[in-house]
């Protein structure tokens, strides 16, 4: 019996690693990004009782924040950066070249009482060559404004240059506390 159940075990744990291998393969490129700054706050559309709807909301409507974001170990990163939030992961893999640029999201959400929600918008997203740029969409089942928490996907093509008319396509995620997001991208 002892022997049944450590094989059933060492199957599962097999099972559960190939998948996992198998995704860094698919999405060769990873890193992080941090939030730079905003262009344009989000429009709040708040829907709660008395004079000030945003103080005790039933629901939150943020509409067209305009957000400027930052590969980790860019050229852009302020100074303060590392020494306030600590180092990021730099990109590392292949083509991850074509991902140092500054990234523009158009951010839209529908958050609860606790700042906790979807949201969802577009992107683009610079790369070194000022001929050729990322272009999207992208989308959060998870975006928590109070911790920090988010989880985001991204799917984008390649316009100019030696990205024209390719995909990208990014995971990524941000723990409790973290002002980073980490990512896992590939190019096809």
């Amino acid at each position: 019996m002892l022997k049944r159940t450590a094989f059933v075990l060492m199957v599962l744990v097999l099972a559960l690693a190939v998948p996992a291998a198998a995704q860094d393969e698919n999405y060769p490129v990873s890193g992080q990004i941090a939030l730079l700054g905003y262009v344009i706050p989000p429009q709040l559309i708040c829907n709660g009782p008395g004079a000030d709807p945003c103080a005790d909301p039933k629901h939150v409507v943020g509409r067209g924040s305009v957000q400027t974001w930052i590969p980790a170990g860019s050229e852009w990163v302020p100074g303060w950066w590392d020494s306030v939030f600590g180092p990021g992961e730099t990109l590392a893999g292949p083509d991850s070249e074509l991902l140092y640029g500054q990234i523009t999201f158009i951010v839209n959400c529908n958050f609860s009482p606790a700042y906790k929600g979807p949201c969802w918008g577009t992107f683009q997203w610079a790369t070194p060559d000022p001929n050729a740029i990322w272009v999207g969409t992208w989308t959060s089942p998870l975006m928590d404004l109070a911790s920090y928490e988010s989880v985001i996907s991204m799917v984008g093509h390649g316009v100019g240059g030696a990205i024209d008319g390719k995909q990208l396509k990014v995971d990524g995620f941000s723990d409790p506390g973290d002002w980073y997001i980490t990512f896992k991208a590939r190019i096809k």
